[in-house]
């Protein structure tokens, strides 16, 4: 199955967050994934306000702006020295 790259600074944020709620890291992306997709199914998926494209290149999706960040390119040998064990750090 694909296994989508998560960016490192949401693991931290996710790691945080199960720290202060108890519950494990996939069940608070599943609850954040199922809420997301739970505003686009009220906005009936494809219906005119469901999503909109702004002229600065963001997509809104309802109330939700999704913004895309350029990946900043790292030298893979650097970047696997620099990472740390545990996850928050």
């Amino acid at each position: 199955m694909y296994q989508p790259e998560i960016e490192e600074y949401h693991i931290r944020n996710l790691y945080q967050l199960k720290l202060r709620t108890k519950k494990p890291m996939t069940r608070l992306v599943n609850a954040i994934l199922d809420a997301f997709f739970g505003q686009l199914e009220e906005l009936e998926w494809g219906g005119a306000d469901a999503i909109t494209h702004s002229r600065d290149g963001q997509i809104l999706v309802g109330n939700i702006e999704l913004t895309f960040l350029k990946k900043m390119l790292t030298n893979p040998s650097t970047a696997r020295n620099s990472r740390s064990t545990e996850p928050g750090i």
